[in-house]
């Protein structure tokens, strides 16, 4: 009987945007920045909703890694959000992770001599999934840098699958 992998829906929000990577498997058969419109925070909860919902039925989620939020970095709205979406996932049973950026960026980014940032971490998911080069390019001419939301969202996904891997 094979073994199917679960589809892994990984997220980075942010008060206005949410990078996002789908998974199957190791396969990325999605990925993004949608913007969460909504002047308050309960319009951009809804609009949050309507983003995981349409996620969730074209997908069929059976997992959700998000991205820990540093406590002293983010807003009360974005802490509000981060909780909806995991309000959301357990109320579709669906399974949650979460790690925080520095996980991420160890996992991907093993010498010490290289300073971890973003950029960096951008260019070593562009390195295992060379596909998304053009974004990167995009990227790197932007003044504001949402869409290394993307990437983060990405990176979430393959330690995740790293990770259900290893615990087999």
């Amino acid at each position: 009987m094979e073994n199917k992998k679960p589809i892994i829906l990984a997220l980075n929000p942010g008060s206005r945007y949410l990078g996002f990577a789908v998974f199957d498997g190791y396969e990325l058969i999605d990925w993004g920045i949608k913007t969460i419109n909504g002047k308050t925070v309960d319009s951009r909860k809804s609009n949050l909703k309507q983003i995981f919902m349409m996620m969730l039925e074209k997908y069929g989620l059976a997992h959700v890694v998000i991205k820990k939020l540093h406590s002293s970095r983010c807003s009360p709205c974005l802490k509000q959000l981060v909780r909806y979406l995991k309000y959301l996932a357990r109320k579709n049973k669906i399974k949650i992770s979460q790690y925080p950026l520095g996980e991420v960026e160890s996992f991907f980014i093993v010498s010490e001599e290289e300073k971890k940032n973003k950029q960096l971490l951008a260019r070593m998911v562009v390195h295992q999934y060379p596909y998304l080069q053009p974004e990167f390019e995009k990227e790197k001419t932007n003044k504001n840098s949402y869409h290394l939301r993307m990437f983060e969202a990405v990176a979430l996904g393959v330690v995740l699958l790293n990770k259900l891997e290893n615990d087999k």
